[in-house]
């Protein structure tokens, strides 16, 4: 179901693949770049790219530095860099990030947050597990 490719549309090695016929349901965390042309419903983190391809069909919410969307995406989208929209992209829900590119044909439906700087994933991962934390101890 993974396997490691080389070289990636967006700049770089791709660390992992989920091929077109492929599903996940459940977080998947990359060290990497990324590429989806299959299906995840759950939730996708990467340390370097997230790449959708025109096959993709994501319903989880999408944390990368850099995140480019060729396919379907139902759920928000955070990016510490930029996010790319391609002709082919729909995306579902709402966009956090200081650098958006829209292509003509995109279909998007959602809000659009472009204010400041966009935290890192360690740190809200951090967040979240506090206030994990908090929940059981009462």
């Amino acid at each position: 179901m993974f396997r490691e490719k080389k070289g990636a549309s967006a700049g770089g090695a791709i660390n992992t693949l989920l091929g077109d016929g492929s599903r996940f349901k459940g977080t998947i965390e990359c060290e990497g770049t990324m590429r989806i042309d299959g299906k995840v419903d759950g939730k996708v983190l990467a340390r370097d790219s997230v790449i959708v391809g025109e096959t993709g069909i994501i319903k989880a919410d999408i944390m990368a530095p850099n995140i480019v969307i060729g396919g379907k995406v139902t759920g928000n989208v955070t990016a510490e860099s930029k996010v790319e929209l391609l002709p082919t992209a729909q995306l579902y829900g709402d966009i956090q990030t200081p650098i958006l590119a829209i292509a003509e044909g995109v279909v998007f439906q959602g809000n659009c947050n472009m204010k400041g700087k966009v935290e890192p994933r360690e740190k809200v991962k951090e967040e979240e597990e506090e206030i994990e934390v908090k929940k059981i101890k009462g």
